[in-house]
């Protein structure tokens, strides 16, 4: 038994109270079952974690009793786990689960379960998934997704990818992943959680009835979720998502009245936003639903002014009003608005009261708005194509000697 397995066991026997950890530990590593020794201190940490600090006043309730003690204990630990144990799945999970398993020292625990991940080789798939899964669950309930969000998440994918993962597990994943970063009040992470609910949402396209009937919450979310993000003002990728789409046969509930609200969205302007929201019980449905009415006026708006732009370059300042429903006064701040979103180009004219609008932004693209754009782009990377033959040719001439 070396001094520095000796020195940890002897730690957390003193935090948790085990007077017989020390013996039981150097019995086991005197018959060389490191395994075994191995799997004790990994549930004697998983308690000195959850230990209260000492009752002497001079702890700090936010840290582990302990203090930098417990960062040497897991240090041995990983060594133990890598040298003694080669990495051995079982194992690795044992210690996962005492790391993930508690509340206390949260910090601690995440910065551990990182240490553990990156000691597992890259081919061992199914542990690191596992590993990950319990990292994101475990920062949601300790309260620091902080730690997770922008290291771990934005990888999601490249893992799924390397990994091979199937679309039911890697629905888990991305479950996992917005669980997290919903569930952080504010809205930090607000549009985070909305690209990883779409992602996990996308995993069910081509899914049973069962399946998409089960993930109408999540699709719900992402609807009410889309309102509210201030840049998002393209709905109709939603659209491509079949849970979404199965929204609008859930019949008259708060479902199919999110449902509706993509509609508008994707294809209306004001007056079909008020005539929709007036409808009975349609106020109610939102408002349970967590969409952000006055946030979505507001954008009702600034699409209303988009579609203007697509239907005519030329526009009055009281057409513009008329539209938006809002005092002539207002639609230079619109217009700023919108243009600061990059949803048009366009100029003001104060003395004539006139915008030129050189763009606006399309708001949606059907299948056959697509083709004609897709031959557009393969005519013009044939032309490329036969400009950069022409070029080489030219520059091989050049370098003839024959010349």
């Amino acid at each position: 038994m070396n001094g520095e397995l000796r020195a940890a066991a002897a730690h957390l026997a003193f935090l948790t109270g085990d007077g017989d950890l020390v013996a039981r530990i150097k019995t086991m590593a005197a018959a060389q079952e490191g395994v075994a020794a191995t799997t004790a201190l990994s549930t004697a940490l998983a308690a000195a974690l959850n230990a209260p600090p000492p009752a002497d006043g001079g702890g700090d309730a936010t840290k582990p009793a302990g203090g930098s003690d417990l960062e040497g204990c897991v240090q041995v630990l990983l060594s133990l786990v890598k040298t003694v144990c080669a990495m051995d799945a079982a194992v690795v999970t044992h210690v996962a689960r005492s790391l993930s398993g508690g509340d206390g020292a949260g910090s601690l625990r995440l910065r551990s379960m990182a240490l553990l991940y990156n000691s597992v080789p890259e081919q061992a798939t199914t542990v690191r998934y596992g590993l990950l899964l319990d990292t994101i669950r475990l920062a949601a309930r300790v309260g620091r997704v902080d730690m997770v969000a922008d290291s771990v998440v934005p990888q999601l994918g490249r893992y799924i990818q390397a990994w091979g993962l199937s679309k039911a597990t890697s629905g888990e994943l991305y479950g996992a992943a917005y669980d997290a970063l919903a569930g952080v009040g504010g809205g930090v992470y607000a549009a985070a959680a909305f690209d990883v609910n779409f992602l996990r949402l996308k995993t069910l396209n081509g899914g049973d009835d069962a399946a998409l009937d089960a993930a109408r919450a999540p699709a719900m979310a992402a609807i009410a979720a889309a309102v509210g993000l201030p840049t998002m003002f393209r709905f109709d990728t939603l659209l491509e998502l079949d849970a979404v789409t199965r929204l609008r046969d859930a019949g008259d509930g708060a479902a199919a009245t999110l449902f509706r609200l993509l509609d508008v969205f994707v294809n209306g302007v004001l007056p079909d936003w008020t005539s929709f929201v007036g409808g009975a019980g349609v106020a109610a449905a939102l408002a349970g639903a967590g969409v952000d009415v006055d946030a979505a006026v507001h954008k009702m708006r600034l699409l209303s002014l988009t579609s203007l732009g697509l239907d005519s370059q030329q526009l009055t300042y009281d057409a513009i009003a008329a539209a938006l429903d809002v005092p002539a006064g207002e639609v230079e701040e619109w217009v700023i608005r919108a243009i600061g979103l990059d949803l048009i180009d366009a100029k003001m004219n104060q003395l004539d009261r006139t915008v030129a609008v050189h763009r606006s932004t399309q708001r949606s693209f059907s299948k056959e708005e697509w083709r004609p754009l897709s031959e557009r782009i393969n005519v013009w990377k044939e032309n490329v194509a036969e400009l950069m033959i022409t070029l080489a040719e030219a520059r091989n001439s050049r370098k003839s000697p024959f010349v």
